[in-house]
């Protein structure tokens, strides 16, 4: 089991809205926290969330949802005084003032996360979190939305991601603390007259379609997607060399329309080919892990079901090393990143150790890399989406301890942080197959170079999108993986 680097403490001043505490404001105090810091808390007077906004925050939680939203609904949280002057402020109450003492706030700190949020979504976008300290940016995040046609689910998963980055910015805070601050400066207060009329107009012509939408697709279909895996044999230059899906032709494993395969990974083995994949019985609503030989002829045989557990198996990394064959699935929904381990391959597996604990980590990516290796995944930390923040891990061995990377999360971005598919090795570069939400989940696919890998830094350069010109019909695709001469993706089925 891994152990959290010890963070030294500090002195944290958390400032919120008067009578605006919410569940969202209750989780970061507590994350903070559970950091180790001492925490005091100061609500100032700001202004009330716009009334239409509200209402309709309440009508969807009541008629959509049915069930309060833990983090929206009201909460009461008394102010509490520190028995030390604060080494840093956090300033989510939208009136943030700058002094001797650094503020890390969202955007420009005029502003309230919630309200700025709910107007971005309202109008069909996807909102950006953009962090600063004493005004200036020093952070961005780009959260997934995975809901995208009701607004408090949408804005669940942006002011998780706020958290997320808020949390990381208290992380490089502790380098940047200085009391030698400017005198302290007043910002006025953002207060747009036209914000309801606006935020109804957006509402309307954006949120409501895409209800109506959505709720037609209920009505008609089983599930709210269904993939499909393709696989090919060729020689030379592959996608991750050309950047989309031309060559030679793309076949597809068959399935019979009450389940789909998805998250292909093909392995060699003795001289036959087998693509292992997630298997996913609608009537289920649960995935397990299934193994396809491709034959000689360019057939797949139907894919038979090797791994199941009580929880959601996805992303069947099989991999060999140490002399034996090991799969490394996704089982994020259990919080543990589970080892299992080839006892008659390809059909026998066994349960063979816990790599990462208390954790929920989506499509665990591997590399060896300057003698160590290194664990690319999702992280969910316990609040929105699982597509749009990367934390990385090392360790000297596949079995030994595994560390998380200083520097975590990596990234916050729908668009660029849940791996798609293994690592390739071209020429000298490492490039990390990402899947790309900003469309939909499973959207798309890119290509990023990993630029740095060290214990104190890990940098990705910029993505390039996988294109879909080829003729593989179906161009949302979101794993892409090779063996030798088998290459293999994954698509959605319009």
């Amino acid at each position: 089991m891994i152990q959290r680097e010890a963070v030294l403490p500090m002195n944290i001043e958390l400032i919120l809205p008067q009578h605006e505490t919410r569940g969202w404001h209750l989780l970061l105090l507590s994350r903070i926290r559970a950091s180790g810091h001492a925490v005091g808390v100061k609500t100032v007077s700001a202004p009330r969330t716009p009334h239409l906004l509200e209402g309709l925050l309440r009508f969807e939680q009541r008629i959509l949802l049915r069930r309060p939203s833990p983090m929206l609904v009201r909460q009461a949280i008394a102010s509490e005084r520190l028995d030390a002057p604060p080494d840093l402020r956090i300033d989510v109450s939208g009136t943030a003032q700058f002094g001797e003492v650094p503020v890390l706030a969202i955007k420009d700190g005029r502003s309230e996360p919630l309200v700025e949020a709910a107007m971005s979504l309202a109008r069909g976008d996807l909102p950006s979190v953009q962090l600063t300290l004493d005004g200036t940016p020093i952070g961005i995040a780009h959260p997934m939305v995975d809901n995208r046609f009701v607004l408090t689910r949408g804005l669940e998963d942006v002011l998780a991601r706020t958290i997320s980055l808020l949390m990381k910015g208290i992380v490089v805070c502790q380098a940047s603390v200085s009391r030698s601050r400017k005198p302290p400066t007043s910002l006025p207060i953002s207060r747009a007259s036209s914000a309801s009329l606006a935020l109804l107009v957006h509402y309307t012509t954006h949120m409501i379609p895409r209800l109506a939408k959505e709720a037609y697709r209920r009505c008609t279909s089983r599930t709210h997607a269904h993939w499909c895996v393709g696989y090919r044999f060729l020689d030379g230059p592959g996608v991750a060399e050309t950047h989309d899906l031309s060559g030679p032709a793309w076949t597809r494993i068959a399935d019979d329309g009450h389940r789909f395969f998805a998250d292909p990974f093909p392995l060699e083995h003795q001289g036959r080919f087998y693509i292992f994949v997630e298997e996913y019985e609608h009537a289920k609503g649960k995935g397990v892990i299934s193994v396809s030989e491709v034959t000689p002829d360019g057939r797949a045989t139907p894919p038979r079901q090797i791994l199941e557990e009580d929880y959601h198996l996805s992303y069947p990394n099989v991999f060999r090393s140490g002399g034996d064959i090991w799969m490394l699935p996704e089982g994020g929904s259990s919080k543990s990143l589970v080892l299992y381990r080839a006892t008659d391959f390809p059909f026998g597996w066994e349960r063979h150790e816990t790599l990462i604990a208390d954790r929920e980590l989506a499509d665990p990516t591997l590399v060896e890399h300057n003698g160590r290796l290194w664990l690319f995944a999702a992280e969910r930390d316990g609040a929105g989406s699982a597509a749009d923040m990367m934390s990385v891990f090392f360790a000297d061995d596949l079995h030994g301890r595994w560390t998380p990377h200083p520097a975590n999360p990596i990234v916050i971005d729908r668009a660029g942080a849940r791996p798609g598919g293994n690592i390739v090795l071209s020429g000298q570069r490492l490039l990390l197959p990402l899947q790309d939400g900003t469309e939909t989940y499973g959207g798309g696919l890119q290509l990023g170079e990993i630029i740095c890998l060290t214990e104190e830094l890990v940098e990705l350069g910029p993505a390039v999108p996988v294109r879909p010109e080829g003729n593989w019909p179906f161009p949302k695709i979101h794993t892409l993986n090779r063996a030798g001469r088998l290459e293999v993706i994954d698509g959605i089925v319009p």
